[in-house]
């Protein structure tokens, strides 16, 4: 491939995400074989969000409209970003990575790139202002955390600044760093880290 070439295959790739699936283990006690992906958005020509076999071959579109996509540790489901009716601020879809009508996970702004929970049961992000278009006194930074299956919300924590956060490896919990406010308003410096239950409730520092 001439150097022209690779340059406008880069140019057409905003995000790439490679995961591994294991599924259960087969009946002969050996662990499924491993599907491993490239998930991806075209920013040029035909746009989208596309999905292709981890050495490129295969590639085929998954949804025309979408950004930010994050495949699920399973290798199952494609978690995306994309504009819609339900909200002016953009809402959060689901897509089965081998094709199919998407479904609507959540119309709450979410402002971080999507994190999936090991588990494949649970997504995570940052939803600025309380998940409104503009600060409303001083509402804080919301840590969301929210079911796949059920779409239900549950928010961990506010923070005036989160400092960073993860699902545990187990994907039962969410470990995060939060920062508060000053009498005067500023950013405290004193930033602490707390341990959550995933689904909600259970908070210690």
């Amino acid at each position: 491939m001439t150097l022209p070439g690779v340059l406008r295959r880069a140019a057409f790739v905003a995000v790439v995400l490679g995961v591994v699936g294991c599924g259960p283990m087969e009946e002969t006690g050996g662990p499924e074989p491993i599907k491993r992906h490239l998930v991806y958005e075209k920013v040029v020509g035909e746009t989208g969000i596309w999905i292709a076999d981890e050495d490129r071959t295969r590639e085929r579109l998954l949804v025309r409209e979408g950004q930010l996509p994050v495949l699920s540790p399973d290798g199952k489901l494609v978690a995306y970003f994309a504009d819609c009716r339900e909200s002016n601020l953009g809402c959060t879809y689901i897509v089965s990575a081998s094709g199919g009508k998407p479904r609507l996970l959540s119309t709450r702004r979410l402002d971080e790139a999507i994190t999936w929970s090991s588990t494949s049961e649970r997504i995570g992000s940052i939803s600025a202002f309380g998940g409104r278009e503009y600060q409303q006194g001083d509402e804080e930074d919301e840590l969301m955390s929210i079911d796949v299956r059920s779409g239900e919300e549950v928010t961990l924590a506010r923070a005036a600044q989160f400092f960073g956060w993860s699902f545990s490896p187990d994907g039962e919990r969410v470990v995060f760093a939060r920062v508060g406010r000053t009498a005067d308003g500023y950013l405290s410096e004193d930033i602490d880290l707390f341990v959550t239950a995933a689904d909600g409730g259970g908070t210690r520092r």
